[in-house]
C-alpha cells in the first residue's frame, strides 16, 4: 500500500472529498488523471490516504470508520478520538468549529477531519514509539515500524515501482 500512496499523492486531479463526492466515486477519477511529477523525484499532499482509506473499506468489507474505531482506537483506548465530536463531549473542546462538531456525515477521510485529546493522541505515538504495539495490542508488525523510520524509504519505493514498470 505505500507505493499506491506514493503514486496517486501525486495526481493532480485528486476532487475535493465532501459527502457528495465519496471514495468509491472519487477514485476513479484518480486513477485517470496525470501524476503532478515522477514518483520519488519530490514530495505533495495530495488525496492519497482517502485512496488507502478506500482500499481499507474493499479489503475490510468495513466502512472506514468503523475499521478504524475497531482496529485502532479501541486497542490504543482511545475514546476521545472522532471525526464528528458527539454533543455530550463539545463542552471540553477548547474551540469549536462551527460545522463541524455533532455533523452527521457519511465521508470518514483517511486525510483530514479527526478531532482527539493530548491523551488519545500520546497512545498512538506511544503505539509507534513501541514499534507498532500499546496495551499488549499489537497494531502494525514492528518490521513495517522500522521501514517507516528508514530515511531511503522513498527511493525503495521508487525503485520498486520502476522494476514493475520495467518488467
Amino acid at each position: 500500500m505505500c507505493v499506491s500512496v506514493t503514486v496517486l499523492s501525486m495526481r493532480t486531479r485528486f476532487p475535493s472529498p465532501s459527502p457528495r463526492r465519496v471514495a468509491p466515486i472519487a477514485i476513479p477519477i484518480v486513477a485517470e488523471g496525470p501524476l503532478s511529477f515522477q514518483p520519488g523525484t519530490r514530495w505533495g499532499y495530495g488525496g492519497g490516504l482517502d485512496v488507502v482509506a478506500r482500499v481499507i473499506e474493499m479489503v475490510s468489507g468495513m466502512p472506514f470508520n468503523e475499521f478504524v474505531q475497531k482496529r485502532i482506537f479501541d486497542p490504543l483506548d482511545m475514546k476521545d478520538t472522532h471525526w464528528i465530536v458527539p454533543k455530550d463531549k463539545l463542552h471540553r473542546m477548547l474551540i469549536f468549529v462551527e460545522g463541524k462538531a455533532g455533523t452527521p456525515t457519511t465521508y470518514f477521510s483517511g486525510s483530514y477531519g479527526l478531532v482527539s485529546t493530548a491523551r488519545d493522541y500520546l497512545h498512538f505515538e506511544q503505539m509507534l514509539v513501541n514499534k507498532g504495539a500499546r496495551f499488549g495490542n499489537r497494531l502494525l508488525q514492528a518490521v513495517i515500524m522500522v521501514q517507516q523510520l528508514t530515511e531511503d524509504l522513498g527511493v525503495r519505493i521508487a525503485e520498486a515501482i520502476g522494476a514493475a514498470i520495467d518488467g
